[in-house]
């Protein structure tokens, strides 16, 4: 019980009215039928065993990176917070941009590019200061309206100005909050520049970096998974299938990117032996293949 009530004062008035909001909006649905039928179907589709399998070893290697950061004085009790919020946010993003991953060769230099980038110290700087709670109560919606609006006017050339005039809007409250949390630092700066405020900083980023080998393996698998699936449909026979994974395995090991070359080349070929097979991998493999 202590631990809990430890946990809940670690929650700032910004993630108290972010709370709120999330649970305004679940009681919105509850009382909307046809928001609250869509939602029980996404719920129901969302909860099947593959789904569930793959939250659950995404949730364990979590927990294995938390317990070596803790191993190094890196990670503490005071993090639980950050760090739940991290997994719910970033990681299940991640998580479910398996696709994307699959199709942008960059993607995991991008991800760790985009954790040092200023806009993470930026971040980190204004969430440093936390204003009173009927202010983030109003900032919040009022942050995602205007972002909501930026998104729609992009749309269309119409509204190019009041797209202009939307941006302008948000640099002037992003440069606000800037100054004034550099203020705040100013005035604070012993209370700010503290173990604990570096940890802060710190944590979000090594979480993230060390999460990356957990996605890429599991956009990996994911991979070969969608290949394997398709064999039927690129070999007829059967019994060349464990073959064929085998060979698939071997030759390309990590390249996704020749795997799925190899899928989208193989609908184009008679493959109908082991011989036919080993020959179009082998080419695949030294990519001859025009």
């Amino acid at each position: 019980m202590e631990v809990i009530l430890d946990f809940i004062n670690d929650f700032d008035n910004r993630q108290i009215a972010l709370i709120i909001w999330i649970f305004l909006i679940l009681f919105w649905v509850t009382k909307n039928k046809n928001v609250r039928d869509a939602l029980n179907a996404l719920i129901k589709t969302f909860l099947t065993k593959p789904i569930l399998m793959s939250i659950f070893s995404m949730v364990c290697y979590i927990l294995i990176i938390v317990l070596f950061l803790y191993q190094f004085d890196i990670w503490d009790n005071s993090q639980l917070n950050a760090t739940l919020i991290w997994s719910v946010t970033s990681a299940f993003s991640m998580f479910f941009k398996l696709n994307k991953i699959n199709e942008d060769k960059m993607f995991f230099k991008k991800a760790i590019i985009e954790n040092f980038k200023l806009t993470v110290l930026i971040d980190f700087i204004v969430n440093l200061n936390v204003f009173s709670l009927w202010f983030e109560l109003i900032f919040i919606p009022c942050t995602f309206v205007l972002g909501a609006m930026i998104a729609i006017s992009n749309r269309d050339e119409k509204h190019r100005l009041v797209e202009k005039l939307l941006n302008g809007i948000a640099i002037f409250l992003g440069f606000s909050l800037i100054i004034y949390s550099l203020w705040q630092i100013y005035i604070h700066f012993d209370e700010v520049c503290t173990l604990e405020k570096l940890r802060d900083f710190s944590v979000p980023i090594l979480l993230s970096i060390l999460y990356l080998p957990f996605v890429y393996f599991f956009a990996l698998y994911s991979a070969y998974e969608e290949v394997f699936v398709r064999l039927q449909f690129v070999i007829k026979d059967h019994t060349l299938h464990d073959y064929t994974k085998y060979l698939l395995i071997t030759h390309f090991i990590f390249r996704r990117d020749l795997l799925h070359l190899w899928l989208k080349k193989s609908h184009f070929e008679d493959l109908k032996t082991k011989k036919d097979i080993y020959n179009f991998t082998k080419k695949i493999r030294q990519q001859i293949i025009r």
